[in-house]
């Protein structure tokens, strides 16, 4: 794999979505397949195109194989010795980290799993929405806010890319550090069945910063990219309500803007809520990881200390997630109230009152509609993704850090 391939500031504007398709294939579907035979129906079930997953699905039997081994066979020379790696790093309790992963690899690969065979069934509204984006009209968002969203593209796919290749030679160098001494003192059979467990490993590895970083980029684009239409259609609802509440074929277009949106969000929403579940409990079990192996510690080090912050980031990325995703209630919460100021006030209007009679029946069949729709995204079947459920998920974190504190580890000394 090319870890230099992604360079979004060769990236042209048109081009931006189709390299997001690119990298969704690769990091999140696993699968090489084209839009056009997607729509088409006529995704080829040959050797070449079923060659990566059928690679993925055994690379992680292997790693899981491997990881349970470790917990309940130590001691086999086959394995990596995770009780010497605590002698020798000061580091205790480290098979901590290997539930850790075997969750890791549990949770994410299931999200795989799903959406490969939602693709194969040609049921992936996610791609529907991807293809719209890449055909969005300029029109839609204004000069000034295009500028910003290539901008964001720019920087942050920039930062993203030097992220990802930085934390993929760090994992490279610490892999290599803690295999090196046991492939140089080890049989052949040995040496050649840890190395290839390095390569899968590594590879693996490779895969899922790729999710974290380059894929997930793109997510953030695109949810950014909603916000700020959805934010603009307000604006234009708030001038069509001030300024021209009688122009039928305006009013027309703005119902149609407002049905694509919510149509777009409601499909993203479709494939993500499962992702968004699945995100949440792994981000629940890091910081409970993160609580047990903390405690466990006789001293803080650079090795331990290094395990945490790698938990507590996992913990941070899904809650800046929903941080990202909380905004779009609160523009329909807006755009809500901005149609029920104008309804009101045209209702106790009485000039043109005939003719502003279809447009009030109109908007008030919306504002029903509005005020019953859960546009935004939502955490499996649980909740939906507001700024007040977001903060409170977060600060109920802490909560749930010390009442599991208090009645599980503290419980251990006595």
């Amino acid at each position: 794999m090319d870890l230099f391939e992604f360079r979004p500031y060769k990236v042209e504007n048109y081009r931006i979505f189709c390299d997001y398709f690119k990298f969704f294939c690769r990091y999140d579907i696993r699968m090489n397949f084209t839009l056009e035979q997607y729509f088409t129906r006529s995704i080829p079930r040959t050797f070449e195109t079923m060659l990566k997953p059928t690679i993925n699905l055994i690379r992680v039997l292997i790693l899981l194989g491997y990881l349970f081994a470790m917990l309940f066979f130590p001691d086999n020379r086959f394995l990596f010795q995770y009780r010497n790696f605590e002698r020798k790093f000061n580091v205790q309790s480290s098979w901590l980290v290997i539930i850790l992963a075997i969750i890791v690899l549990l949770f994410l690969d299931s999200v795989w799993y799903i959406s490969i065979r939602h693709v194969l069934a040609y049921n992936f509204p996610f791609i529907n929405v991807m293809d719209r984006l890449r055909r969005i009209q300029n029109h839609l968002i204004s000069k000034r806010y295009r500028r910003s969203l290539i901008n964001y593209y720019l920087k942050a796919g920039y930062s993203s890319g030097m992220i990802y290749r930085i934390l993929m030679l760090i994992v490279m160098l610490a892999t290599l550090t803690l295999y090196s001494p046991m492939l140089i003192t080890s049989r052949f059979d040995e040496c050649l069945f840890n190395t290839l467990i390095y390569i899968l490993g590594l590879w693996h590895s490779s895969v899922y910063l790729g999710v974290m970083f380059v894929a997930m980029f793109h997510f953030t684009f695109t949810i950014k990219l909603l916000r700020i239409r959805f934010y603009l259609h307000v604006l234009m609802m708030k001038q069509f309500t001030e300024i021209d509440p009688n122009d039928q074929l305006k009013w027309y277009r703005l119902l149609r803007e407002y049905n694509a949106i919510y149509f777009n969000i409601l499909q993203l929403n479709h494939n993500s809520r499962l992702y968004f579940f699945l995100t949440e409990m792994l981000s629940k079990a890091c910081i409970v990881f993160a609580t047990i192996f903390y405690s466990k510690q006789f001293i803080i080090n650079i090795y331990s200390l290094v395990i945490i912050i790698t938990a507590m980031i996992l913990f941070c990325l899904n809650n800046l997630l929903f941080f990202d995703l909380a905004y779009f209630p609160t523009h329909n919460h807006l755009y809500y109230c901005i149609l029920t100021k104008w309804a009101s006030r045209q209702q106790f209007s009485n000039k043109n009152f005939n003719r502003n009679l279809f447009v009030l029946f109109k908007s008030n069949t919306l504002i029903q509609r509005i005020q019953e729709n859960r546009i935004g995204f939502t955490c499996g079947s649980m909740f939906l993704v507001t700024r007040f459920r977001s903060f409170d998920s977060f600060i109920l974190n802490f909560v749930f850090i010390l009442l599991f504190y208090k009645k599980l580890l503290l419980n251990f000394q006595y």
